[in-house]
């Protein structure tokens, strides 16, 4: 008599497959090829856009169509024309009538003259030919202290370097004079008065200029300064702008102008004069 009994079923362990069928195939697959090559394509295209082709059909056309033959045939048939016009030159010729022109020509020297530079040029392009104690730039010319303090506005802003060169005619003397130039001129300056019998006169000399002595007698010859003009005179130096019955603005206009002026108007100095530059 059978009785009723309890089983428990569980999947058994699987086979491994041997490990040198896996390799004995992967080796097989390998071998393949190089029984049986596959073709490829080796070579590595690039794309021109037919430029390429189109150049080389170009070129057979122009061959094929001989242009250059063309070319050259025409151009011989335009220098036969012209050769077959030649003649000699005879007497009545207008080419003839260069030759008294052509017989005048003269060849010159087209090289450009040395170069003359006015004294002033110089000096600033080579500083060996400055004058003593002359300012050798801008700065110097501002701040520099002034070899007299005679003149207390000599200072700053106030001043310029004021150069005079004066030449005689007939190769007479020539006189070099610099000076610290002031706006104000010599407005507060010490140096043209003279203590006399009288007491403190001013020798010859303007006051408001600057008083330079050419030919160092000790004694201005000349007076140079800047001037301003029309300063006074209503709507030339200066006016006002109204809007209406109020004042809206005031302007300035003064004119500046350049002075020079002998001292000593008969002095033989100024009869030989042949040039000054200031």
């Amino acid at each position: 008599m059978a009785e009723s009994t309890v089983r428990l079923l569980h999947p058994g362990v699987m086979t491994k497959t041997p490990g040198y069928r896996t390799a004995l195939a992967l080796f097989l697959l390998m071998l393949v090829p190089i029984f049986q090559p596959v073709d490829a394509d080796l070579s590595a295209s690039k794309d021109d856009f037919g430029i390429l082709d189109a150049m080389v059909e170009a070129n057979e056309q122009r061959t094929d169509s001989e242009e250059d033959l063309i070319a050259s045939q025409q151009a011989e048939s335009v220098l036969d024309a012209i050769r077959a016009k030649g003649r000699e030159i005879s007497g009545g010729d207008a080419i003839l009538a260069t030759d008294g022109v052509m017989g005048k020509m003269a060849v010159r020297d087209s090289q450009a003259p040395e170069p003359n530079h006015p004294r002033p040029y110089e000096m600033l392009s080579n500083s060996s030919t400055h004058p003593p104690d002359w300012p050798d730039d801008l700065l110097g010319t501002l701040f520099s202290p002034p070899p007299s303090f005679n003149d207390p506005l000599a200072v700053g802003i106030n001043t310029y370097a004021l150069y005079i060169n004066y030449s005689a005619r007939n190769n007479g003397p020539q006189y070099e004079a610099w000076d610290y130039g002031t706006f104000t001129g010599d407005l507060l300056s010490l140096d043209n008065l003279d203590l006399t019998v009288n007491g403190l006169e001013l020798e010859n000399s303007e006051p408001g200029m600057n008083n330079i002595d050419l030919d160092g007698d000790g004694k201005a010859d000349v007076a140079i300064g800047l001037t301003i003009l029309g300063i006074g005179e209503f709507g030339e130096g200066f006016g006002l702008e109204l809007n209406g019955p109020l004042l809206e603005s005031i302007w300035i206009r003064p004119t500046f102008q350049w002075r020079v002026h002998a001292l000593n108007p008969s002095a033989s100095l100024w009869d030989t004069m042949e040039s000054m530059e200031v």
